[in-house]
């Protein structure tokens, strides 16, 4: 705290002084903090720049692109990095994590029971309100069809996830729903042509010097043993 410039417990009139003044300078220490939570992810901005010449943002259209690749490969960090630079763009815009674990569809379920459930979910993250009740498969179209909508399903693993949630009608002139998955079929099954999917590959470019070459050889292959840089 280089402008903490007090010490000694008398320069506070009371202990509760001293953990509020502590406090402000803490909090003008981390304003001043720049960002650097994507600083870690090896070569994710150039994908993220590729992604964009996709979005085509300034169209009517309600737009589907897919993000496809394998586990692991960092499909949802760069749609959360596109998420976070395009959303400001967007009358609302929510990041549903997960989809293959949060909507599973089990045998003998109530199909309409899981329709509503995924409304729900999708309107409380969207309208940032806790315990939206939806009680009928009309209520999204109702709320978000004059809305410019940016919705991210992450991780979908199944037609019927697809066929139920990234449903075009639902949403006004400009939204987009963007989708990753490990499964290129079922962006195809969508409709989506080879301009709408993104594939994320394995990046051969290991950077220009010993040290960023060693750090993004550790970032894909995590298995290898950092001490045989040493070798």
């Amino acid at each position: 705290m280089a402008n903490f410039r007090r010490c000694g417990k008398d320069s506070w009139g009371s202990e509760a002084d001293l953990i509020n003044d502590l406090a402000t300078n803490i909090m003008g220490l981390l304003a001043l903090t720049p960002s650097n939570e994507f600083d870690d992810f090896v070569g994710i901005e150039p994908r993220v720049t590729e992604m964009k010449t996709m979005l085509s943002l300034q169209t009517k259209e309600v737009k589907v692109i897919g993000i496809w690749g394998p586990a692991g490969i960092g499909k949802t960090t760069a749609a959360r990095v596109l998420y976070d630079q395009v959303s400001p763009k967007f009358q609302l815009s929510t990041f549903l994590e997960n989809i293959k674990g949060s909507f599973e569809r089990p045998c003998g379920s109530n199909d309409r029971q899981l329709k509503l459930r995924f409304q729900e979910k999708l309107l409380s993250q969207i309208f940032n309100q806790k315990d939206i009740v939806v009680g009928h498969l009309g209520v999204a179209p109702q709320k978000l069809s004059d809305k410019k909508v940016l919705v991210v399903l992450d991780e979908v693993d199944s037609w019927w996830q697809l066929e139920e949630m990234a449903k075009r009608e639902w949403f006004g002139p400009g939204s987009m729903v963007i989708i990753t998955t490990e499964d290129r079929k079922l962006l195809k099954a969508l409709g989506l042509e080879a301009n709408q999917i993104y594939e994320m590959k394995l990046s051969l470019d290991l950077g220009s010097n010993k040290i960023e070459r060693e750090n993004n050889v550790l970032y894909y292959f995590p298995w290898i043993n950092k001490t045989w840089f040493c070798l």
